[in-house]
């Protein structure tokens, strides 16, 4: 027993986690698994049978000390993968107890199907873990919820994913996030994976910040707006307007202030006025953003009249983005669908194109997918550029999710010979990219380079 330890000690842990393959024809999952992972769990598959064989607590106990020790995920060295690319193995660890029937990994690889987002047990002990192939360069945030497969197809399922929702107890590498469900997110980053370079504190001139409360007639509601002015700017400049939805994460988590001082202090865009859009309550963001004519009014003729009132320099500005994520990058281009003529330039971070209107709706057209792509398909583009991005995790079988959706709008405006550009980035549904693509977005949409890129 001992020996079979010791050894797991050295391949495992004291190697960097450079998880050995000791076995190449292993694929089946451990006895008493409840549930399968979907990839191949490499060397540790072999290691942790072989060794929970003895069903020694001691031992157990031995190899969770190793693991808090040396942190998790355990990460495989690069390699070459079939198609060419760079690929790791990450294997995520949870330790259960008694009360633990089902894990469930939570972050930016996952899959649209919940159960195959399961982690998997070994039987006689209280190790889940699941493994996952991932390029070498990717990044993503995670978490785990406990106990929630029960519900899963349910109503109550998200309702349970919140209240057992769980960092990764043995990653020290943590983003505490103040506007956002999980709070606390672990992060893992591949071996190649680029390090921030936008969105953080540099050193150059700081833009200020001015918060608002906005009262509008069009939505019956108030809100926060905050306004960004640029450092160092000359008062007879006219300033290109920036609209940011979700604004108070995109401050507050995103830190987009510091990556709109960066852009500027490095001359990648000139200055800009930006406008950081807050939602009115977590509730009424999926009824504002997803396509809503009355939003896209309140901007046009309401919150726009105001900005150019309220800041001189931006009374004849004419080139306008509207930016967001998620169901923001919907707005963003649905912004330019009903208004055109004001919203020239749109912004867009993995956005919903998988949407189309609830039936009754009247801008419902009884087809149930890539509504905002068939929009586009009867109209011009003239005087808009888009930009568009997506994750490499939010692609599927089909337009239903956003990977696909995305490249279905962009391929069609690019058919149309509109001024448009498409990246992936390594990573999934999240903010710890977004941070980083919006700077990028906007080099491309008002600065002088012709396609965005990652700094290393």
């Amino acid at each position: 027993m001992h020996c079979i330890f010791n050894r797991l000690l050295h391949t495992v842990f004291f190697r960097l986690f450079a998880i050995t393959i000791l076995a190449t024809g292993c694929s089946a999952e451990p006895a008493g698994t409840e549930h399968k992972t979907g990839l191949p769990v490499a060397g540790l598959h072999t290691i942790i049978d072989n060794f929970l064989d003895h069903k020694s607590e001691a031992a157990e106990a031995h190899f969770w000390q190793a693991v808090e020790k040396n942190g998790t995920p355990l990460v495989t060295p690069t390699k070459i993968n079939e198609t060419g690319n760079k690929t790791v193995q990450m294997t995520f660890l949870w330790r259960g107890d008694q009360d633990t029937h089902s894990v469930e990994l939570l972050g930016s690889k996952r899959t649209a199907d919940r159960k195959d987002n399961l982690m998997a047990n070994i039987a006689g002990t209280h190790i889940w873990f699941k493994t996952v192939e991932v390029p070498s360069d990717a990044a993503m945030t995670y978490n785990f919820a406990l106990n929630t497969a029960q519900f899963m197809g349910t109503d109550a399922y998200r309702k349970h994913v919140f209240a057992n929702l769980k960092h990764d107890p043995f990653n020290k590498n943590l983003w505490h996030l103040q506007e956002s469900m999980f709070k606390t997110a672990s992060i893992i980053k591949g071996p190649d994976a680029a390090e921030l370079y936008w969105s953080i504190p540099k050193g150059a001139p700081e833009g200020r910040l001015a918060k608002h409360s906005f009262q509008s007639s069009i939505m019956k509601v108030t809100r926060g707006i905050s306004l960004y002015y640029p450092p160092k700017t000359n008062t007879q400049d006219e300033l290109p307007i920036v609209f940011i939805f979700d604004g108070e994460k995109y401050l507050t988590d995103g830190l987009a202030n510091y990556a709109l001082d960066n852009l500027i202090n490095e001359q990648k865009i000139p200055p800009v006025l930006a406008v950081f859009v807050d939602n009115t309550v977590p509730t009424q963001r999926a009824e504002e953003l997803p396509c809503n004519p009355d939003f896209t009014n309140f901007l046009a003729d309401e919150l726009l009249p105001w900005v150019r009132a309220e800041v001189p320099a931006t009374k004849t500005s004419t080139d306008i983005v509207v930016a967001g994520s998620s169901y923001g990058g919907l707005a963003s281009t649905c912004a330019n669908l009903f208004r055109p003529e004001v919203f020239n330039h749109v912004l867009s971070q993995s956005g919903s194109y998988w949407w189309s209107p609830p039936e009754g709706s009247a801008l419902a057209d009884g087809m149930k997918e890539s509504w905002v792509s068939r929009r586009y398909a009867d109209r011009g583009c003239a005087d808009t550029r888009f930009y568009f991005d997506a994750g490499l995790f939010e692609w599927g079988a089909d337009d239903k999710n956003i990977g696909n959706s995305t490249e279905t709008l962009y391929t069609l405006l690019k058919s149309k010979g509109c001024e448009t550009v498409y990246r992936s980035f390594p990573g999934g549904h999240d903010l710890l990219f977004w941070r980083e693509t919006l700077p990028e977005g906007l080099v491309w949409l008002l600065g002088n380079e012709e396609k965005p890129s990652f700094k290393n």
